[in-house]
């Protein structure tokens, strides 16, 4: 079941921190933010795995 209309996922890196997608109006981004949920600390998940970051996602978030 495809969750990720009503809800945001849950993502452990290999680092063992914890982000969630960050909901935007443009589907092209993939922002993720660390559980900090502050808008100013969102990274694009992409560039973050390009530098090595493996993301697991771990559970859904409202």
């Amino acid at each position: 079941m495809d969750r990720s209309a009503q809800y945001a996922c849950v993502w452990l890196d290999n680092e063992g921190d914890v982000w969630a997608d960050y909901p935007t109006a443009d589907p092209t981004e993939d922002l993720v933010l660390p559980l900090v949920w502050a808008r100013e600390q969102t990274d694009s998940r992409s560039e973050l795995a390009e530098r090595g970051y493996v993301f697991n996602r771990i559970g859904w978030s409202l």
